[in-house]
């Protein structure tokens, strides 16, 4: 589903690479035996899921975050 909304940090490089590296960890996840899938991956998804979430996150503060104290 394509959202109706527009955010800046959609532009980035890194973030759209953080999205492609969320899709490479899940198709990983795919392959994994039965009894990792409630070890380990949902850590792998959640640790992957969170660069894009961060990125995002990031992309919305204001100048006076960066200056240099």
């Amino acid at each position: 589903m394509k959202s109706n909304y527009y955010f800046k940090f959609e532009d980035l490089h890194v973030y759209q690479k953080a999205i492609v590296f969320g899709e490479l960890v899940n198709k990983q996840i795919e392959m994994f035996p039965k009894h990792e899938v409630y070890k380990l991956s949902s850590q792998f998804i959640r640790a992957a899921d969170s660069i894009a979430f961060n990125i995002a996150e990031g992309s919305g503060s204001t100048d006076a975050n960066l200056i240099d104290i």
